[in-house]
């Protein structure tokens, strides 16, 4: 403190200009950043000093104050938690990374400051799950999407509660939540029941400890299917079970079945095949046409050289839309090269099971 001595800096904050003053107040930050006023006397003048300007200089003053301070561990607390409660311009760049600030402090803030500054916070390195919780308690969209997309963030269990309630009003953060690390099988089968057909694919990749409970929920909805059908068994179904009792479900059954425009006992044939629902065949060819498919005969132990004629038949008989475009091929070369044939009636009861 030898170029600033208490009384100086003390006659300087009872300045009338309010330039100087200001100009004072960032050069004291300045003079902070470099180096600790240290303890006792000298610091407890400097951090009145800091006060007293802070508190009477204008907000972009503020604002610059904070940016100098925000990285600096030794910056006088009281100070840096009169900015962290401030305006949002000169708060954000201490809530977002001043080491100064506890746990406590972020919690208090995220509970009675507003939006902005709960925003701030959620893109602070290292939040911790306590004040992640406090974070998303009121489950603000955008604030949700910038703390889950904070990588260092310890967002567990009762902040993800939040979470996942913000996301049942606003369906885009569930892709957000399956991209954490370490969720919970509730969050994942919440997750898995929201979202749609590419995200439910990447569910079941990123969380292959739970492929029994996703297989589940494409299982409930094949029966919820099926109990909605009724009881009984039509004329294609007693042949198609006739057809595999005799073996007799081969490519060029579903080749002459397509040609004939037979796309009922078609798709009852593959679902036999696949120990699925013709239900789930047929939502799948709707959703993804070729490359549903593709997938279906995969799965079916079809022969991958039939494809490309089952794919035409099928779209001269008006089942599927589009054709073999390249989009289609590559999908359908895909679905072979890519999978077994037990992934791909994974893939297929994924799409087929999707309300």
């Amino acid at each position: 403190m030898s170029e600033l001595s208490g009384d100086r800096l003390i006659a300087l904050a009872r300045a009338t200009d309010a330039k100087s003053r200001d100009a004072l107040l960032l050069a004291l930050g300045d003079l902070c950043a470099e180096r600790s006023f240290g303890t006792g006397e000298d610091a407890e003048t400097a951090e009145d000093v800091f006060l007293r300007l802070a508190r009477n200089a204008e907000l972009a003053v503020r604002a610059e104050l904070a940016t100098r301070l925000a990285a600096t561990p030794w910056a006088p607390r009281a100070l840096i938690l009169l900015l962290a409660h401030d305006e949002i311009e000169a708060a954000e760049p201490v809530l977002a990374g001043s080491p100064v600030l506890r746990e406590a402090d972020m919690i208090d803030i995220a509970c009675q400051l507003g939006h902005a500054h709960r925003r701030a916070l959620a893109r602070r390195p290292g939040l911790s799950s306590k004040a992640c919780e406090a974070v998303a308690r009121p489950r603000e969209c955008d604030v949700i999407r910038v703390l889950l997309a904070n990588p260092s963030a310890d967002v567990h269990e009762d902040a993800l509660r939040h979470c996942t309630a913000a996301a049942e009003a606003e369906p885009g953060l569930w892709s957000a939540i399956v991209e954490r690390d370490g969720l919970s099988e509730d969050v994942v089968h919440a997750a898995y029941r929201a979202v749609g057909d590419a995200l439910k694919d990447a569910i079941s990749e990123r969380y292959p400890q739970f492929a029994d409970l996703l297989a589940g929920e494409a299982d409930a909805a094949v029966e919820s299917a099926k109990a909605a059908r009724g009881p009984g068994m039509s004329a294609n179904e007693r042949l198609v079970e006739e057809l595999y009792g005799a073996g007799g479900l081969t490519e060029d059954f579903f080749l002459e079945a397509a040609q004939d425009g037979r796309i009922n006992l078609f798709e009852l044939g593959l679902a036999r095949l696949c120990e699925t629902d013709s239900w789930v065949i047929g939502r799948a060819l709707d959703r993804r046409g070729a490359a549903a498919a593709a997938l279906a005969f995969h799965a079916a132990g079809l022969n991958s050289r039939y494809c490309v004629r089952l794919v035409n038949a099928l779209t001269r008989a008006g089942r599927l839309k589009g054709g073999l475009n390249t989009d289609a091929r590559r999908d359908c070369a895909c679905a072979f090269t890519e999978h077994t044939a037990h992934s791909a009636l994974a893939a297929l009861r994924r799409l087929g099971a999707e309300a």
